[in-house]
């Protein structure tokens, strides 16, 4: 069978390109093998990376939007976030794909709430109606455009849920669409990372809705959960690829008063999440266990109980792990160990 693809070389790799011209394929030859993969460039050292889709997560109002408009505020001061700070002078787009009116209050507010009087221009809001989704190629078409012309370093889409129209449970679909929001990054003039905001299923210990696929199209996991007993929200790594997961960190949602700006409108008391740092957001593991059967009372708790709270609050906790903490627990006399039925209940004592 003949062939008249014409092939090109560039930049120690080649081009084979149909007669066509629309498929190519790119390949490489010999030790010219080392430059078909760069280096990965972090946004946020081991927590975002550059030219790849972070996936936020969390269960319906849980704070999601809260968490992902103080990153991209974060990132436009070149602030810290999660212990590690953004580069300086970096754009952020924040595409709010639903309920953006409400996206504008928490940006203003959050803004005030650092001082800044004006929203910087380093900001820019994607919203309106009709929503941005996938299958409206002209908007698409539009918002790779943005992304070209003001090369920003990070691009968050809230939500995912809403910028999709076909199946989120078929695999290919969900391929599919984090392709999509790569290519929209991608059209940057610098490295820039994007973010999408999903939804949990109804069960958080199972991780993201939708198809298992998404799971392995995205390059890191954040999970959005509250924080036992407390109003405190738990950001942790639920998931990464090669990279060592960092210790959760703690938010609160408190309010800020954001003034009228127009003659008919009204004061406002908006609500905007903030880093905090107590006793129990820089706990050991053992204190979180212990905290969680405390939590109990009376009633007392199951090891079945304590990993799924673990899960939510800090991350994967193994039952091997567990175990050993509540035989230490047991032998200091801060926890008590009875039975019902054939479960173990532990609950804790008026030592601790």
């Amino acid at each position: 069978m003949e062939f008249n693809s014409k092939i090109e070389k560039f930049d120690n790799h080649y081009v084979s390109q149909s007669p066509n011209g629309t498929d190519q394929l790119q390949y490489w030859v010999g030790n010219d093998i080392c430059d078909a993969v760069g280096v990965t460039r972090h946004l946020l050292k081991n927590r975002l990376v550059a030219n790849e889709i972070t996936a936020l997560y969390g269960e319906p109002k849980v704070g999601k939007t809260h968490i992902a408009i103080t990153c991209a505020i974060a990132c436009v001061m070149g602030d810290e976030f999660w212990g590690v700070k953004f580069p300086p002078g970096g754009t952020v787009i924040y595409v709010a794909a639903e309920r953006y009116e409400q996206a504008v209050q928490r940006i203003r507010a959050q803004f005030l709430h650092h001082g800044y009087e004006e929203i910087p221009p380093e900001f820019i809001l994607v919203g309106g109606i009709p929503t941005v989704c996938f299958s409206n190629v002209t908007l698409i078409e539009q918002l790779k455009a943005l992304v070209a012309k003001n090369s920003p370093i990070l691009v968050i889409f809230d939500t995912y849920v809403r910028m999709t129209d076909n199946d989120e449970d078929k695999s290919r679909d969900a391929d599919d669409n984090i392709q999509a929001l790569t290519l929209i990054i991608r059209c940057s003039g610098v490295e820039c990372a994007g973010i999408v905001v999903h939804h949990s299923g109804k069960d958080l210990s199972k991780g993201m809705r939708g198809s298992s696929a998404m799971l392995a199209a995205v390059t890191t996991v954040w999970k959005v959960a509250k924080k036992s007993k407390q109003k405190h929200l738990c950001l942790s790594m639920d998931d990464a690829n090669c990279m060592a997961a960092p210790e959760p960190c703690f938010f609160e949602i408190i309010t800020k008063l954001v003034p009228r700006r127009r003659l008919l409108e009204e004061d406002q008391e908006v609500g905007i999440a903030v880093p905090v740092e107590n006793r129990t957001a820089t706990a050991t593991r053992e204190d979180q266990i212990l905290e969680i059967i405390r939590g109990a009372g009376t009633t007392g708790t199951t090891i079945e109980q304590i990993l799924k709270e673990m899960n939510q609050i800090v991350g994967k906790c193994s039952v091997s792990t567990l175990r050993r903490s509540l035989e230490t627990f047991i032998d200091d006399g801060v926890v008590t160990e009875s039975r019902s039925g054939k479960q173990a209940i532990y609950r804790v004592t008026e030592k601790s």
